[in-house]
């Protein structure tokens, strides 16, 4: 007990000292990890958690970035007030489609949030009054905290980072409430919850609506970071690597999205790196190949995700419960 308190009161350290090591390239790195694991945490809260496999959360990280910044570029809205206007539009959107959905499960809601997914990258495209169309938004305003404005690497790191610690102590409170483990035993069971007099479909609706949020968040943070939105960027791709991450890190841990964001982050960037010493930019493909194999080899041999080695390394030395099952919240 005591070592795990060491360990996560050297976290917030390492988070503020890391910039001034690794320099600019891996903050920048860092940065992105950080976006991407607050979109991933509410990933993580569907399917780990509530038991719920989605496939739209590409559409509700698009809701947040575009709203944002057709509110703040076009209408010159404040941006903290544009970012919660994305977060409200994405929690309506995703309480409708928590609530036509509350019924289904397995590979049915599976596909019916794929076809969500693509009908609002059809609308990012076709849209284009205020989505830019194929070319999307450029020059979005930076965020700006009144006369702060966070206009370098640097700023936004610490935003994010301290933004994703603030909703991860937020998941680990929710997870370890009445209200999580009730969630919990909708996945488990819904048959046995509802025979409790649990309604299900409200909690399936409520975590809907919280990773569609957090997705919307990430968005949000993310057009504000780049100043530049285009549809490619929310595709069903994106949404294949959203999932590729919550399962490499471990969808049952508070901390497996910042592992599986950190990978894949970080293998996208070397990718890109190398390529060209082979004379080709085609990335697109070795990625996708690439990515394919390392979810073939999560699947089989890590299906909790990485986050799950510490604990098959206990069983291995004799000191854990091979017959212990991880489907409570874990930090």
């Amino acid at each position: 007990m005591r070592r795990k308190s060491v360990y996560l009161a050297l976290v917030p350290v390492i988070v503020v000292v890391c910039p001034w090591i690794v320099g600019p390239f891996w903050t920048q790195i860092m940065l992105l990890t950080g976006l991407y694991a607050i979109c991933i945490l509410g990933l993580s809260l569907l399917i780990g958690h509530a038991g719920l496999v989605s496939l739209a959360q590409a559409a509700f990280w698009g809701i947040g970035a575009y709203v944002s910044a057709f509110l703040s570029l076009k209408h010159g809205f404040p941006t903290i007030l544009a970012l919660m206007s994305g977060l409200a539009v994405a929690g309506i959107v995703a309480f409708l489609l928590g609530w036509l959905t509350r019924r289904l499960a397995g590979h049915y809601l599976t596909l019916v949030t794929l076809g969500a997914g693509m009908i609002m990258n059809l609308i990012f495209v076709e849209e284009s009054w205020w989505t830019g169309g194929a070319s999307g938004l450029i020059g979005i305003p930076h965020l700006s905290l009144g006369s702060w404005v966070i206009d370098s690497d640097l700023r936004m790191y610490y935003l994010v980072w301290g933004i994703l610690g603030l909703v991860m102590v937020l998941i680990w409170n929710l997870l370890h409430s009445p209200w999580g483990r009730t969630l919990q035993a909708t996945r488990d069971s819904s048959t046995a919850a509802s025979a409790t007099g649990v309604d299900v479909g409200r909690f399936k609706v409520q975590a809907f609506v919280a990773s569609g949020v957090l997705a919307a968040l990430s968005g949000a943070l993310y057009a504000h970071y780049m100043t530049f939105v285009s549809p490619e960027l929310f595709s069903f791709k994106q949404s294949i690597l959203f999932l590729l991450m919550a399962v490499v890190g471990g969808p049952l841990s508070i901390w497996g999205p910042i592992i599986g964001a950190l990978v894949l982050t970080g293998l996208t960037e070397a990718l890109r790196s190398v390529m060209p010493m082979f004379g080709t930019d085609a990335v697109g493909p070795l990625e996708t190949l690439i990515f394919g194999v390392l979810l073939l080899v999560v699947i089989l041999f890590l299906p909790s995700g990485v986050m799950s080695l510490p604990a098959k390394a206990k069983i291995v030395r004799g000191e854990g419960k091979p017959w212990r099952r991880y489907s409570s919240p874990r930090t």
